[in-house]
């Protein structure tokens, strides 16, 4: 992975080598830190809390998607004359 900032190459090896809370920081000058995705496991970026930043709390509680859904997926819709 390489990342430029302003035409030039900010950083470049693997992607856990160069995504980081520092460059991004640094070249989209957006304070992250980097964080498991609690459903997956892969590293995620966060906006960092910035002094004056108004944002509503975030529940980060996951969804369960190991459970059976009471929800059935939608029907598809009846084939029209012209398809059949």
């Amino acid at each position: 992975v390489v990342v430029m900032k302003k035409g030039r190459v900010a950083a470049e090896g693997t992607p856990a080598e160069v995504i980081t809370g520092e460059t991004v920081t640094s070249v989209f000058s957006v304070p992250t830190r980097i964080v498991p995705d609690p459903v997956t496991g892969t590293p995620l970026l966060v906006p960092a809390n910035r002094p004056g930043a108004t944002c509503a709390p975030v529940s980060l509680v996951p969804e369960r998607h190991d459970q059976p859904s009471d929800v059935s997926p939608p029907s598809p819709a009846p084939m029209t004359e012209e398809e059949s």
